[in-house]
Order: structure tokens, then C-alpha cells, then sequence
């Protein structure tokens, strides 16, 4: 192709007329530049083109990460208000009549009482992603300022959660380690019925208010609007990464 235009503009210019030439010259300026934006057009439709695939590729982790983040809340949700139900049976019951209460329900409230769940999100899509040139390659702003905001939406609820966590820790478990034996599962509750232990405290005002107390820690964990925020982050990511 080269060559057939080298030997155009060689015959222009043995024939002698400028102007003709010139035209040619200009022709095949213009011819050039077309190729090279087409070139730059196909390169850019090519890009573009890969571009997407990795967005849809990253959009699919993000959504089977989030489906997984989802349900775990969701579950420790559930976990942590049982819990709380346990610690609302106890409240029922208060002021506790020894004589007529059931040792094997009360001994079982207490030991579930003491129970708690935390979330621990998956966040290995949204690591791969922020600060890095990859980011810019989802095409959804929206969605962008979403992932940037997750981890710190998730570092409040955590904190509240850790604030839970000390109180129950530091102050719960102590006391029940006090006044019961150890027991290594909760979940089997507390055995009352041990000649060795000394019940009468379970009618004393201490009692009542750390059972009190506790309710109130995980109540203010689960209406927490850092929780609901985070679930409606969750639903909002989940939404923009449908595939």
C-alpha cells in the first residue's frame, strides 16, 4: 500500500503540476488521520470492552460476598434477640419466688443470657478493589461512594458492638462466674438444683439489675441505627451488583 502511494505522488511530481500535488497531499493527510482515529476509536471499543468484563466480574463477587454479609446478620440478629427474649423470661419473673419457680427453666435463662453473636462481614471483593487503579472500572457511582463508606459503617457497628462485648466480659460473666459454677455450655443453662449453691441471692436487687442491665446492653445493640444502616447498605450494594 505504501509503495502504490509512493509511486502516485512520484508521477505528480514528475508531471509538474503543484496544485494536483498539493490536492493528493492533503488527500492523504486526511486519509491518515481517519486511519488513526479509527484506530484510537477501535482501541478505546476494545478497552471499554474489557473494562466491563472485569466490572461484571467484580460485580459478581461484591453480590456473593453481600448475599453471604446478608445472611450473617441477619442470623446474628436472630441469635442476639434470642438472647435478649432469655433475658426478658428472667425480668418476667422477677422478684423471683424461690418456692415456686422452676430451678431447670431459670438455671437454662441465665445461661443463655450470657450468649452473643458478632458480625464479621466478608470483605475480601471491596479489599481488592479500594485504592486500587481496579476501583475505577465500576462504571456505578452510587455504588462506588456505597464501598467506600462499607468499612466505616461497619467499624461503628463494631464498636458498639465491642462496647457490649466489654460490659459482658468485664462486669456479666464475672458475676455469674461469682455466684454459679463454671459451666463450659451456656446453652445447657445452669444447674440450680446444686445443693452447694446458695439461691437466695437470685432475690437480691443485684441480680435484678445486672439481668437488667445486660437486657439493656443488647437492646441497645440490636435497635442501634448503625445496625440498620449497615442492613440497609447491605440491600443497597446487593440491589446495584444484580446481575
Amino acid at each position: 500500500m505504501l509503495k502504490f502511494f509512493r509511486n502516485i505522488r512520484r508521477r505528480l511530481l514528475d508531471s509538474g503540476s503543484l496544485r494536483k500535488y498539493l490536492v493528493y497531499a492533503i488527500g492523504e493527510i486526511i486519509l491518515v488521520m481517519i486511519g488513526i482515529l479509527l484506530a484510537l476509536q477501535v482501541n478505546n471499543w476494545n478497552k471499554d470492552r474489557l473494562d466491563r468484563q472485569r466490572e461484571n466480574q467484580f460485580l459478581q463477587q461484591i453480590h456473593k460476598e453481600f448475599e453471604i454479609n446478608k445472611v450473617q446478620l441477619q442470623q446474628i440478629t436472630a441469635y442476639n434477640q434470642e438472647t435478649a427474649d432469655y433475658c426478658n423470661k428472667l425480668i418476667d419473673l422477677m422478684p423471683i419466688d424461690l418456692t415456686t419457680v422452676n430451678l431447670d427453666s431459670l438455671g437454662l435463662y441465665i445461661g443463655k443470657s450470657g450468649l452473643w453473636w458478632t458480625f464479621e462481614p466478608s470483605e475480601g471483593s471491596i479489599d481488592a478493589l479500594i485504592n486500587t487503579s481496579s476501583f475505577e472500572v465500576i462504571s456505578d457511582e452510587e455504588l462506588k461512594i456505597l464501598l467506600v463508606k462499607w468499612k466505616g459503617l461497619v467499624g461503628d457497628y463494631m464498636n458498639n458492638e465491642k462496647v457490649m462485648m466489654e460490659h459482658l466480659n468485664q462486669i456479666y460473666n464475672p458475676f455469674r462466674d461469682k455466684n454459679f459454677p463454671r459451666n463450659q455450655n451456656h446453652e445447657r443453662g445452669y444447674n440450680l438444683k446444686d445443693p452447694r449453691m446458695d439461691l437466695s441471692f437470685l432475690k437480691t436487687f443485684e441480680f435484678e439489675n445486672q439481668i437488667k442491665r445486660r437486657k439493656t446492653m443488647l437492646d441497645n445493640t440490636l435497635v442501634q441505627s448503625n445496625r440498620q444502616t449497615v442492613q440497609q447498605t447491605i440491600e443497597d450494594i446487593l440491589s446495584r451488583t444484580k446481575q
